[in-house]
């Protein structure tokens, strides 16, 4: 292959992808740390699409006691959400859109079982009177735990 042509296939396609890269590394590096310390609880906290100024985050005061509230960031208020029952485990959330949250959740053991040993993908629908989870794809087995929910409104 003539050295020109290797030349125009760098600038076609090697010099996009290092602009892309380096774009890519300044955003990440602007971003702000998703875990804030209140009050003795650490909120872990996601952007969702609710009003301006507010996130949505899981509240841990304990091990077995965790909201997940609504947050002003300009007041610092918060809004429970849901209370998850002791002896369940919330690993991860995602938010769907402004009405739901995607869970990685390890719901209460039946008994016998050990917790935490089944995590499975559920959305916790946000209704105006009430919450439902609703299982998405339940672990089958212990041991067997599905993480890192990610929800796309369009599919991709």
């Amino acid at each position: 292959m003539p050295r020109s042509t290797i030349v125009n296939h760098l600038r076609a396609y090697l010099l996009p992808l290092l602009l892309c890269v380096g774009l890519l590394i300044v955003r990440c590096s602007n971003q702000r740390d998703p875990v804030v310390e209140s009050d003795s609880a650490i909120v872990a906290a996601e952007i969702a699409e609710f009003a301006p100024n507010q996130i949505i985050g899981m509240e841990y005061r304990s091990m077995t006691v965790a909201t997940l509230n609504r947050i002003d960031v300009t007041t610092g208020e918060r809004t429970p959400l849901w209370e998850m029952p002791a002896e369940a485990w919330v690993h991860q959330i995602a938010p769907i859109n402004a009405n739901a949250v995607g869970l990685s959740y390890s719901p209460v053991p039946a008994d016998g079982e050990q917790p935490y040993q089944k995590a499975g993908i559920y959305a916790l629908l946000l209704e105006e009177e009430s919450t439902s989870l609703v299982p998405i794809l339940e672990s089958e087995q212990a041991g067997l735990s599905l993480y890192t929910p990610v929800w796309t409104p369009d599919g991709r």
